[in-house]
């Protein structure tokens, strides 16, 4: 018996090894960084913070075991920052977080004051060693690199959410919920804002002030399934809005919202679609409807509402983009007075009217107000096509829609997005290079304002980031 409970007390003890957290997430400080500053581009994989960018280091191509990923021992898929002088360049590279970011959520990190905020997928494993593949991790670290913090493990292999500067927010599994930030964490409990939700916007905020206000696009927008008390569900929906902690959950549209007493063509269910934030602060949201008589259910069209910060919604501020039957789901959006772009399977500008624009298959990257060769200002689109990045005037400077210019080509193929898309920020384009071992490069805008042949030989984009030399032995990097 002696024996038995020593070999029962040794399993356990090697469970309780294998199952404990060795990884150490002790650092030594990385001066530099400005926690005071203001942020921009939050939500993405390239954020700047005063006068230092942040970014992911390329993409990893993951790890099979759970010490590849160890906090310290990752270059590649980590987290760099680099002074950015006043030309624009970029110098003195510091890895700030040595651990993998997730491509989940497009490799998004978002910086709130002191803290960096990123995803990383789990490194726990099971009694055998095995990694648990639906796990990620969700944490903060110092931009000098010390005090990480474990905010949340979620499961699901389907995971959506958004970093505020009070709460992580996350949908999963039909279930919305948040986590509010403590000074110290370590896999905190999760809070349940709803379940029986059928879609979620999280609007990004790209630009931070320490010293501004609650921002309107940190509530989120979602959609919830209404069900009677025999608990059949309902032919329409209701949309809500609450803030990122959980707190002032408040009914947009409901039952009710587009006549007192509604018809079955006047009871919608609604979609959401995309959502912006507008300049004034305000918030737009971009969704389809579609009612249910009998058996058949009819789609109305593309709709917008901005949403101020009384987030009350009257059917008369409802803006019709597009009357179709046929449901879109790839939408862009602009601004509620511009309109948005669906790209289902070409582009599409839409503002009550239609204009078709013979682009092939794209993928929208931003828009940015610009002159052309003739001094005339006027909106241009950056998008993707086929691994190669392309520009083309949309919209004049009064935002009516035009096709008066041919597409310019930017950038030749060679821009990989199996981890992320390519992030336009401070005239600069960061993408991720297929053919330079998915590290990141800068293309600069300002210099090179179409693409041709002869500029092979140029600097026409330039690698950054620190290379992991004990992986990545037969780099090649652009001058």
């Amino acid at each position: 018996m002696a024996k038995k409970i020593t070999a029962i007390i040794a399993a356990i003890l090697v469970m309780i090894f294998a199952l404990c957290a060795c990884e150490s997430f002790s650092a030594k400080k990385v001066e530099g960084g400005d926690p005071t500053a203001k942020v921009e581009n939050n939500g993405s994989f390239v954020v700047k913070q005063g006068g230092y960018i942040y970014f992911v280091n390329g993409a990893s191509a993951g790890f099979s075991e759970a010490e590849a990923n160890y906090f310290g021992k990752v270059t590649k898929g980590g987290i760099v920052r680099a002074a950015v002088s006043e030309n624009g360049s970029l110098s003195d590279f510091k890895m700030i977080v040595p651990k993998q970011v997730s491509s989940m959520g497009a490799g998004a990190i978002s910086i709130f004051g002191e803290w960096i905020y990123y995803v990383s997928s789990t490194t726990k494993t099971d009694n055998k060693g095995v990694l648990n593949t639906d796990e990620y991790m969700f944490y903060r670290t110092k931009i000098d690199g010390t005090g990480t913090q474990l905010i949340k493990i979620v499961q699901g292999s389907s995971i959506t959410y958004k970093f505020t500067e009070t709460a992580l927010v996350y949908y999963v599994n039909s279930s919305l919920y948040t986590v509010i930030y403590k000074d110290k964490m370590n896999d905190e409990n999760a809070t349940l804002i709803s379940d029986s939700v059928s879609g979620v916007l999280f609007t990004q905020t790209a630009n931070y002030d320490p010293q501004g206000a609650y921002p309107l696009s940190n509530y989120v927008f979602y959609a919830k399934s209404v069900t009677n008390e025999d608990g059949l569900t309902q032919n329409y929906n209701e949309v809500y809005a609450v803030k990122a902690d959980g707190t002032e959950n408040k009914l947009l549209i409901g039952k009710t919202a587009y006549s007192e007493n509604p018809s079955e063509r006047e009871t919608f269910k609604i979609t959401l679609k995309t959502s912006v934030e507008e300049s004034d602060g305000s918030v737009t949201v971009y969704y389809s409807k579609s009612y249910t008589v009998g058996d058949t259910s009819t789609v109305k069209g593309l709709y917008a509402y901005k949403f101020d910060s009384n987030l009350t919604f009257t059917a008369s501020g409802e803006k019709e983009l597009l009357p179709t039957a046929t449901d879109v789901s790839k939408v862009y959006p602009i601004s509620y007075a511009a309109g948005a772009i669906v790209y289902d399977s070409a582009l599409v500008l839409v503002n009550g009217t239609r204009t078709a624009v013979n682009t092939g298959s794209i993928t929208p990257i931003k828009i940015i107000k610009e002159n052309n060769d003739a001094g005339q200002e006027g909106y241009y689109l950056y998008y993707l096509r086929e691994s190669a990045i392309y520009k083309l005037l949309i919209m004049n400077s009064d935002l009516s829609f035009t096709t008066a210019e041919n597409e310019k080509q930017i950038l030749p193929e060679g821009i990989s997005t199996d981890f992320t898309s390519p992030v336009i920020l401070g005239g600069k384009l960061y993408y991720i290079s297929s053919s330079d071992n998915t590290y990141v490069h800068i293309f600069d805008m300002a210099r090179y304002k179409e693409y041709s042949a002869s500029d092979e030989n140029q600097d026409i984009d330039v690698f950054v980031g620190i290379i992991d030399e004990s992986a990545e032995t037969n780099e090649e990097t652009s001058a």
